[in-house]
């Protein structure tokens, strides 16, 4: 199966890189032609347009940074459904939310394509490794023809129903992650405030019933050392955001993301938009922006 992937951002090269490394044949374009040129040393073949990498693909992958990127390079001048799909399966992997992912897949249909949203849970090092979990919005016939590929990709694939499926267990995901940093911020800071070590805390942190993957993946980071941005505060800003007016959509209460959502965007406007999510608990330690702040 040749397969191309649109977007090279972090998640995207980590996919065409997994893919290379397994002997798929991989077709790549991204918006910046410098990111695909990249690409060619590791065996994948840029494309200058996107109906030409469509031509020579019998699925696309998709994973760009926000609906905007994707309203362009889907319904743009030559974007994706500019010209008939023919049975190609496109996969959408960006984080996106429900609505909008109806609204690709009825495009894609037109186009006489097959779609799923099949958003990602993890980030570039279990990108990187095959360990990431994909949840999955489609029709299954669909996501069985794109197995082949999502096994390289994935330790585990799960289809959570029709499209849009897929990107509401993102959002729910992503929800309650993004909660998670601020308000670890805010209970180290009043820690601190009594006079307890951080490295203490969290130590007693990771040993506790909260402990999650994800803190003992980011204690270099909480501890003041270098780590690999995985994913940025903006990025988890945009999440937050896609997931309150989902909740609104629905006549849900969303309270402490709401709150939280406040939070990131002092942290953006504080200058830490670029930064691994995981530095927003130095940015309350250090007086920063907290939920109520």
């Amino acid at each position: 199966m040749n397969v191309g992937v649109v977007g090279l951002g972090r998640i995207g090269t980590a996919f065409a890189q997994r893919l290379l490394g397994h002997g798929v044949p991989v077709m790549v374009w991204n918006r910046s032609r410098d990111k695909a040129e990249a690409l060619r040393a590791d065996g994948a073949v840029a494309h200058d347009s996107l109906q030409s990498l469509v031509a020579a693909s019998d699925a696309i992958l998709v994973s760009l940074a926000d609906e905007a990127a994707l309203q362009e390079v889907y319904l743009g001048p030559g974007g994706l459904l500019a010209a008939p799909l023919d049975g190609k399966v496109v996969a959408e992997m960006s984080t996106i939310r429900p609505g909008f992912a109806r609204q690709l897949d009825a495009g894609v249909r037109a186009a006489r394509g097959d779609f799923l949203d099949a958003p990602v849970l993890g980030t570039v090092g279990p990108a990187r490794e095959g360990r990431i979990v994909i949840v999955a919005g489609g029709a299954a016939a669909a996501l069985d023809r794109l197995q082949p590929v999502f096994s390289v990709l994935a330790r585990r694939t799960v289809h959570m129903g029709p499209a849009g499926a897929g990107a509401a267990m993102k959002l729910v995901v992503n929800m309650q992650l993004a909660a998670y940093w601020p308000l670890l911020g805010e209970s180290l800071a009043m820690g601190q405030r009594h006079g307890l070590d951080l490295g203490a805390m969290l130590g007693v942190v990771t040993e506790s019933a909260i402990a999650t993957p994800a803190l003992a993946a980011k204690l270099p980071v909480l501890l003041g050392g270098p780590a690999e941005v995985s994913f940025n505060v903006a990025g988890v800003l945009k999440d937050l955001s896609y997931a309150v007016s989902t909740a609104e959509a629905v006549g849900v209460g969303h309270g402490v993301a709401a709150a939280a959502l406040a939070g990131y965007g002092r942290a953006v406007d504080g200058g830490l938009g670029s930064a691994d999510v995981a530095e927003i608990v130095g940015f309350i330690l250090n007086g920063g922006a907290g939920l109520r702040r």
